[in-house]
């Protein structure tokens, strides 16, 4: 369980790089829409970061730009991080990604829905999640839209889908983003039986 102490911190720096960044138009765009789509469950988070960072990254593309994607990880597959949720649930991952852009001053901007109403600077999000593991070393690294999942296997099996915006790759997208409720649903009846 988070203490309070972290839990506090992690809300003030949350609201203060909220106040601070001011986000270009477009993301502060695909931010609201991905809030606001049917497709976007904000309900689960135990799994699927890697869904939706692509479908984040798809709709940055369809604005007309180049999406990267940011992943997070402890230094060991066997350690998580711990993450507090604005839904006031803890988040147990062994990683975690979400997808943006970079602008023409250089600075990548995230659109991380699941763990904020507005946008990020990839320093602050890399910062907002050290914040709640002081005593873990995490890795950051950055990748084009081709890169699935930190697990090479995962990423293979969903280069063989196609191209990386292709139909055939964003209708798996797509029905993977329904999965989602549906994983909700058993995790939720797990819980009640």
């Amino acid at each position: 369980m988070m203490s309070l102490g972290r839990f506090i911190l992690s809300c003030i720096f949350l609201m203060c790089i909220c106040a601070n960044a001011q986000a270009p138009d477009l993301i502060n765009q695909i931010q609201q829409n991905t809030l606001q789509d049917s497709k976007f469950n904000k309900g689960y988070y135990k799994s699927g970061c890697f869904i939706r960072a692509h479908w984040i990254a798809y709709l940055i593309h369809q604005a007309g730009h180049k999406p990267v994607k940011i992943f997070i990880k402890t230094e060991s597959p066997k350690i998580r991080m711990k993450i507090l949720l604005p839904t006031e649930q803890e988040a147990n991952w062994q990683f975690h990604v979400t997808a943006g852009y970079q602008d023409l001053k250089g600075q990548i901007w995230l659109v991380d829905p699941l763990l904020s109403n507005q946008p990020f600077l990839m320093e602050d999000w890399v910062q907002f999640m050290q914040v709640q593991n002081p005593h873990l070393k995490l890795l950051v690294q950055v990748t084009g839209p081709e890169v699935y999942h930190i697990n090479q296997v995962e990423n293979l099996e969903f280069l063989s889908l196609g191209s990386t915006f292709s139909k055939n790759t964003m209708d798996f997208i797509f029905e993977s983003m329904e999965d989602l409720f549906n994983w909700e649903a058993a995790t939720l009846a797990d819980h009640f039986n």
